[in-house]
């Protein structure tokens, strides 16, 4: 091979072996398959349309109802393929550029202009809510979970005045006293960041994650770009990712919030009301941004992470033991958490710990053995999750999306009894799908759209190795975006498995395999950008040296194969 003077000889091509390199599964692959489909299904976010039926609105209602959920959960998909995949963006890039468009829209952020202060139904609620979604004794007074409640009051007016804390002149004329309602505080503001000085996580901090994310799938700067959200024509606002994760760590880091609700206790979803699951989103997002750009937005979430793990968790037995529950959330304005056995759910451990693992996995490792250790089953055909038998007595039901998370956990940790026993279960009792080379569970249920939350979690446990998720938020790779690439491959006929660039070797290792619609052995062909300039190239397909190639543009070649499974070590 003839080398530019000076250049670095490589080692031989013939002396790299593909198989010693990340390669996708046939299951990684249906899930790229499947989320890229996913994706790009023509729908309307805007106000007055209509939102398809692929986006998951009943999992865990009404806690996850929000579209938005489902969304950036299938983003963690996208971009764990991506991870896999470095050399090849094509496709991961523009599902999640399909995904993350949405967020701006009406659908994503209407509830925050529209639900305000006090439901008006909320005396009228099914009664499972008042015994297991909410404090005690505020039935018919307080907000069930998923209702925004933007700008609700909760001071007691003259508070400060009456511990004799602060001045206070006397009322001299009638009637010589101050009122017991309305109450004091927050006011209305449609602003879905700001969020009432602290609220809206459910939002902001899944928007911030999403921006980060397909920022750091495909090297565009645009999702860095101020973006313009829009409720209607007359409310919109415009926000960078920059903005919302600083104004996060603002708020974080403040005594309280505009009400004066002490957010020591963290930013709330629906007003009030601090949920782990996002406020651990929301800390992704600050990650992401401090590991890119050197900023230190984390700390507010990391005060948090202090707090929180003897406040929204505990139970433990033996110090650094499992915990033995793990609030939902955790009610700022009373205060009061959400710890009593019928208030859990087993998905408010493992997704909260899935969001935990990149930045703290100690912590993370105890809320996962918690759950296992609360509501693990192990059965003649496997290892599952159950309901908490204080919320579904006298039945015990099994939990799907506990499941899902668990086997996305045992994964993560590698710990491999038990992610195989868990995968015996779901194989025995909702076994996944592969139809039309896609790969999704249908949970045993005929629906047009396999449930999209769970799907997202077990399917974690089919992308790349142990310790890889946590590896996605740490082990940045910024070099990819000058490296040599892959593109125009013709998919879906043409499936990817394998697109690495190893520096030290000098090589671009790519493996593709029939995918659908692809008929084996008819003609395809791919290109490969930013190979160096003035140097001659070289190609080796299935090990041998092949000169079925043509130069392209400086930098540039164009390959010529068949529909198949074959292996390429490219310079």
């Amino acid at each position: 091979m003839a080398t530019q003077v000076g250049a670095r000889p490589g080692v031989p091509l013939a002396a790299v072996k593909p198989e010693a390199y990340s390669a996708l599964s046939r299951e990684a692959i249906g899930a790229l398959k499947f989320a890229s489909r996913k994706a790009n299904v023509k729908d309307d976010w805007t106000k007055g349309g209509r939102l398809s039926g692929a986006w998951d609105r009943m999992t865990g209602f009404p806690y996850w109802h929000k579209p938005t959920y489902d969304v950036d959960y299938l983003m963690r998909v996208v971009s764990k393929v991506a991870q896999e995949l470095p050399a090849w963006r094509e496709v991961t890039g523009q599902a999640a550029d399909a995904l993350v468009m949405r967020m701006p829209q009406y659908a994503a952020w209407f509830d925050w202009v529209e639900e305000k202060e006090y439901d008006p139904n909320r005396s009228h609620y099914p009664l499972f809510y008042y015994e297991h979604l909410m404090p005690p004794g505020f039935a018919g007074v307080y907000n069930a979970p998923g209702y925004c409640g933007n700008g609700l009051k909760s001071n007691v007016f003259h508070l400060p005045q009456s511990l004799v804390v602060q001045s206070h002149t006397m009322k001299e004329d009638w009637p010589y006293y101050s009122p017991h309602s309305p109450a004091r505080g927050r006011t209305y503001n449609p602003d879905p960041i700001y969020g009432n000085g602290g609220s809206n996580m459910m939002y902001k901090g899944y928007f911030a994650h999403q921006l980060m994310l397909a920022r750091l799938i495909t090297g565009d700067d645009k999702y860095e770009q101020p973006m313009r959200l829009v409720y209607d024509e007359n409310i919109q606002y415009t926000y960078d990712a920059r903005g919302i994760i600083e104004m996060m760590c603002d708020q974080h880091l403040a005594d309280v919030d505009e009400g004066g609700s002490p957010l020591v206790y963290g930013i709330d979803c629906e007003v009030g009301k601090v949920f782990p699951v996002c406020v651990s989103v929301g800390g992704l997002a600050a990650h992401l941004h401090d590991k890119l750009h050197g900023t230190k937005f984390r700390r507010g979430y990391d005060q948090w992470l202090v707090w929180a793990k003897d406040n929204v968790t505990g139970g433990h037995t033996e110090p650094e033991g499992a915990f033995a529950w793990c609030a939902p959330y955790f009610d700022r304005d009373i205060p009061y958490c959400m710890s009593e056995p019928r208030q859990q759910m087993g998905a408010f451990f493992v997704a909260p710990a899935i969001q935990i693992a990149p930045v703290d996995p100690k912590y993370a490792l105890r809320i996962y053995e918690g759950v296992m250790k609360t509501y693990g089953r192990q059965e003649a055909n496997g290892l599952h999750v159950i309901w908490p038998p204080e919320v579904t007595t006298p039945v015990i039901l099994d939990d799907p999306t506990s499941n899902a998370g668990a086997l996305a956990l045992a994964h993560e940790f590698d710990d491999r009894e038990r992610a195989a026993a868990l995968k015996a279960w779901i194989d025995a009792n909702y076994p996944p799908t592969y139809k039309d080379g896609e790969f999704y569970f249908t949970f045993g249920l005929d629906e047009e759209w396999p449930r999209g939350i769970p799907n997202s979690f077990a399917t974690l446990a089919y992308i790349g190795e142990a310790g890889s998720f946590r590896r996605m938020y740490n082990d940045i790779n910024l070099e990819k975006f000058t490296q040599p690439t892959v593109s125009g491959i013709d998919y879906p006929r043409v499936a990817v498995r394998q697109a690495s660039y190893d520096a030290e070797k000098d090589a671009l290792i790519l493996s593709i395999t029939p995918g659908v619609g692809g008929r084996a052995g008819t003609n395809t062909t791919f290109k490969v950008s930013h190979l160096g300039l003035g140097i001659e190239h070289e190609v080796l397909q299935d090990g041998q040296v092949v000169d079925d190639w043509a130069n392209g543009p400086a930098g540039e070649i164009l390959v010529r194969t068949t529909v198949g499974d074959h292996t390429f070590v490219i310079r």
